[in-house]
């Protein structure tokens, strides 16, 4: 289950607006028709979490499309090797789930994990960026 996003946010308001949602649907749409293999678009996650879950989720932005990383591999790239739970606490509360592509990070080349979507969709959107790798320039 995904947390609703005041829970990351619980000092702000928020705001429906059309026009600028409409590039994030855009690029969005893009990538799940297999035409886009990266967003061009400004993610604002300062104030998410702690220093360190935005340290993770740099990381996790940088995976190349079509590639996976496992959570330990994360841990290693930030200089917490004994963080592994921590690296998967903050992947799981990625509050930008495909923007910053969480489903990427895997626990092993066998088992892709399956907290924020469910397995299912985790491996559908990897069979998605692994067919499409040589179709977008």
């Amino acid at each position: 289950m995904i947390a609703p996003v005041f829970s990351f946010y619980p000092h702000h308001m928020m705001v429906h607006d059309q026009a600028r949602l409409e590039p994030y649907i855009q690029e969005l749409h893009e990538y799940l028709n297999g035409e886009r293999k990266a967003f061009d678009l400004p993610l604002d996650y300062d104030e998410f979490g702690t220093p360190i879950q935005r340290l993770v989720l740099d990381v996790v932005r940088r995976i190349p499309y079509g590639m996976t990383v496992t959570y330990t591999e994360i841990a290693s790239a930030i200089r917490q090797v004994n963080s592994v739970r921590t690296v998967a606490h903050a992947v799981i509360l990625n509050p930008m789930p495909i923007f910053i592509p969480c489903h990427r990070v895997v626990l092993n080349e066998s088992c892709p994990g399956c907290k924020q979507f469910g397995a299912d969709l985790k491996k559908k959107l990897l069979k998605l960026e692994r067919s499409n790798m040589h179709a977008i320039s």
